[in-house]
Order: structure tokens, then sequence, then C-alpha cells
């Protein structure tokens, strides 16, 4: 029978659906119970929403897992092995510059840099603030490398032989040295790694290792920026110094039509790739107010010292916005007065020559598809556009080539 290490987080902490895919995935862990040594649910437990739309699997976030080598892991544990493994977030001291070069390309899912401004109190009651830019990136290559029947004392070898991290290290050197003057690295850690004490190896899903008197940095959600955490933990237990690394998301999204000018202007300063929308720029975070905040830090034995506020930030494409109700994607797209907008108040809106537009998978069986094909005559007489090719169509009639015609006879 699997049961929570409550010094972390109990049960009944949990809202009614984070129940639901805990009970999910202890019912997964009891297949092979006996390899199961602790599970530490952190205060970010939850649904990441956009990777299960990836991988059109729950893939969940926001604990630890200490399990034996002789676990034989499954395809179906990418509900807990989070497949966006390997990621490191870096904090850099860059003076005076207040925002990220727009020729940087991120790729991977998840990846984010940006630019913040920040306050910090020390213990002392001294304040500081300052200019910092924060690279949350995993390796370009990808390590998600599941096999099936394959032993995790076995997967852990074959990841470490890899190098991720010095590997990792090497990619945000060279990043910081190109786009910000090689300036000093205040401070680095990973998360959704593998860790060995030799007898057991632990999973950190969306939440990292922590040493005493260190300073983490706890994402808030992609605009909202990053909480400065101080960790006090001294536990003998090395796998029980662990910190969550984001709040986690509700499956509710921001509605352009419900945010504010100066709202919007703040989310048209991101660059989130060539889609019309970001599900996760738009998604909701999970919202702490201050005494939840505390309460939660406290319990884990860190202390919040200061906020990063964002300047800037350059997302990763998350190309599952075809995956969602077209309704949803309506209401998270920016309109085309948003855009024009957008151009005259701030030139580093790197979507700015898109027009405003809807981008939905090109299947028949959709109602919205098959409308527009139904209606395409009157769109193009009264917008100006042509749904389909107007060397094949015209007049309502198509001109399909006999060759063309023949793979769909008999």
């Amino acid at each position: 029978m699997i049961t929570l290490d409550e010094d972390f987080l109990q049960e009944d902490a949990l809202s009614d659906v984070n129940k639901e895919h805990l009970v999910a995935l202890v019912d997964l862990l009891e297949k092979q119970a006996d390899k199961v040594i602790a599970l530490r649910v952190l205060p970010n437990f939850g649904k990441d929403h956009d990777l299960s739309l990836a991988y059109s699997k729950i893939v969940l976030r926001g604990f630890q897992l200490q399990l034996r080598p002789e676990y034989v892991t499954r395809s179906e544990d990418i509900m807990w092995m989070n497949p966006n493994i390997y990621h490191m977030r870096t904090t850099v001291n860059i003076g005076s510059t207040t925002r990220v070069p727009s020729d940087v390309d991120l790729a991977n899912f998840n990846n984010m840099v940006g630019t913040y401004e920040t306050t910090i109190v020390d213990e002392f009651g001294m304040k500081s603030s300052g200019y910092y830019a924060v690279l949350d990136t995993t390796p370009k290559k990808d390590f998600f490398l599941i096999k099936e029947g394959e032993s995790l004392g076995d997967l852990y070898l074959r990841l470490k032989d890899f190098r991720i991290r010095e590997m990792l290290e090497k990619e945000q050197q060279a990043f910081i040295k190109t786009h910000f003057n090689g300036h000093e690295v205040i401070n680095s850690c990973m998360y959704n790694v593998l860790n060995s004490n030799g007898d057991s190896i632990a999973f950190y899903n969306e939440c990292t290792a922590t040493k005493s008197g260190e300073h983490y940095l706890v994402n808030k959600g992609p605009i909202h920026g990053y909480l400065s955490i101080t960790s006090h933990q001294v536990s003998e237990n090395v796998f029980k110094n662990v910190l969550p690394l984001s709040l986690g998301t509700t499956s509710d999204f921001y509605k352009w039509k419900d945010l504010t000018k100066v709202h919007r202007e703040k989310f048209m300063t991101i660059n989130w790739g060539e889609e019309p929308c970001s599900t996760s720029l738009m998604r909701i975070p999970n919202r702490m107010n201050t005494l939840q905040t505390e309460e939660w830090a406290k319990h884990l034995s860190v202390c919040v010292v200061g906020q990063y506020c964002m300047n800037s930030l350059i997302l990763a494409p998350h190309h599952v916005s075809d995956k969602i109700p077209v309704k949803q994607l309506v209401d998270i797209t920016p309109s085309a007065r948003d855009v024009v907008d957008s151009v005259s108040t701030n030139k580093h809106f790197y979507g700015m020559y898109r027009s405003s537009q809807i981008c939905v998978p090109f299947c028949i069986d959709s109602e919205l598809v098959s409308g527009i094909l139904r209606d395409h005559l009157k769109i193009e007489k009264e917008f100006g556009i042509a749904i389909l090719n107007p060397k094949i169509c015209k007049k309502g009639l198509l001109y399909i080539p006999r060759e063309l015609i023949n793979n769909y006879i008999t």
C-alpha cells in the first residue's frame, strides 16, 4: 500500500480534481508497489495541461518519486516521468540590460528565456535591486527515451552516460556569451531529473534538490515572473530537501476580451513563435495569496525574499492549439486591433505582422471547417479571401485533374 510522505503535503490539502490525479498516479505505482519507497507530493501538484495535450496522455507535475533501481519502466510511466526531462534554470546578472535579444530561438517544449527586474530583501532587512536574465532550458537533443521493460537503474545509467548536465551547462554558457555578453551566472538548479544515492533513485518532477542557504526561483507563470526563495532545509535524508519550482497551472485560460489595454500590451511584449496564440502563455496559473504562500514556505522550511518582475520574454512554441476547442482558441487569440495597437506602442512584439487568425486542424469532420468550405463563395465575395485554389475552383465548380480523380474511383 503506497502512502504519501506527509512531511510535505497531506492529501486533504489537494483540490478534488488533483485528488483524482493522485489516485491515478497511486494506482499506476501500485502495480510495482514493492519497488516504491516514497511519494512526496508538493504544493504545485497537478496536471501539466500542455504536455498532456501534446502527448495525448495524462502527464503530472509537482512531486518527487523515490523508487528502487529494479522498477521496470513502461510507456505509461509518462504520467510521472515528465517527458520534458533534464531542465536547467539559470539566473544571470545582466547589469542594465532590460530585454532579451530578438534573435533568440527556442525549440524545446516549455523552454523560455526572460529578463527581469527584482527587489530582494535579505535576512538582515537589507534591500537590493537589479536586472537579471533567467534561462529555463532543456538540451537540444531529445532525451525522453523510455524503453519498454527497461529497469529504472539501467535508464539512469544510460542517461548518466550522456553527461546531460555538462552538455546543458555548455549550451547555456554559449548562449550567455552570445546574447548577454558573458555576464555573471548567479545560480543554477536542475529539475525533471533522476538522482541516485546508490540504493534508490528519485525523480524530481517540477521540483529540485536544495541546499540550506541557497537561493532558488519559483515560477509563478510565464508573464507573472518568479518568487525568489532561500532554502533552510536540513533533513538528514537528502531526498527530503526538495522545493517545488513552479506554482502550477489551472485548466482555465485568460480571455483577450477580459484583459485591460495595459495587460494586453504586456502580453504583446512576449514572443511566443509563429502560432496565432500561445496556450502556455494564456493559461491561468494557480493563484496563492500571501498567507497561502507563507504557509507552504514555512511548511517546506524556505523563505520568500523577493520577486522577479518580467520585462521581456521569449517562449518556445507549444503547437497544441489544435487540440483545444475552437471557442477556446478564439478566446485566447489576439484580435486584429490588439496587433495594430501593439505595433504602435511596442516594437518588441515579434508577431506584429501576422493578421488576426485562428489556427485549426484541416479536418472535414470539423463543423467549422465544413461550414467554411460550404460557404467559400460567400466568404470570397464578402471578405475577398479565396478559401480554395482559384485554379481548380470556379463559380462553385471543382476542376480536378483526371490523374487525381483516378486515385479515388474504382
